[in-house]
């Protein structure tokens, strides 16, 4: 599950042509642009390790857009400073965690620190609680990517053809092969730094 903005949302800004497939990861003239929340839901026993291993892709993902982002903007994060959450959970248990980048020696590297974890059915007050918890990371995750979108939009002047809205026939759509040549590139920079996170149990 990927929570944000739909692409239409930030006109006059072309965003799939200029930030590409790190801000619009999938086709389509609705997709969501410049998440900042993700969750992975398992079943009651499933694997929560894999899980947070997902969550940990989903996370670097999500900084490596909103970095490509920054760095249009010549206005890069704080060092150390998250922007971005995830959430796992398997119907029992309620784990989040911030997401943020680092660099070092000129090898970027993407980081997962877990945040809370609650047991969501002891008791009903837990179960509020972590209700909660999770509804502020939406409030900030949309509070944030609305920030972005805005600053974005403000570089951008309003063009008689919208930019992002245009439908391509199948096959014909430049960012389909676009898209695929991003992905695989970047899950196989994801793979050779995904030993870097520091995955906890919690």
């Amino acid at each position: 599950m990927v929570e944000g903005l739909e692409m239409p949302e930030f006109d006059p800004f072309p965003v799939r042509q200029q930030l590409g497939g790190a801000a619009v990861p999938t086709s389509g003239t609705n997709a969501i642009t410049l998440p900042h929340l993700a969750g992975e839901w398992k079943g009651p026993g499933k694997d929560m390790i894999l899980a947070q291993t997902q969550a940990a892709y989903d996370g670097a993902c999500m900084v490596y857009g909103r970095n490509e982002a920054l760095s249009f903007l010549n206005s890069p994060d704080p060092t150390g400073h998250a922007f971005v959450s995830t959430f796992t959970t398997d119907g029992t248990t309620l784990n989040t965690f911030a997401h943020y980048s680092s660099e070092s020696q000129g090898q970027l590297k993407y980081h997962q620190y877990p945040t809370s974890s609650s047991f969501l059915i002891s008791s009903y007050e837990d179960f509020k609680t972590s209700r909660r918890w999770l509804r502020n990371l939406q409030d900030d995750a949309k509070e944030t990517s609305e920030k972005l979108r805005d600053e974005l939009n403000a570089t951008s002047v309003p063009a008689e053809t919208d930019g992002n809205s245009y439908d391509y026939e199948d096959g014909e759509d430049p960012n389909n092969q676009l898209l695929l040549e991003y992905w695989s590139s970047f899950r196989q920079t994801i793979s050779m730094t995904l030993g870097k996170f520091p995955l906890r149990t919690m």
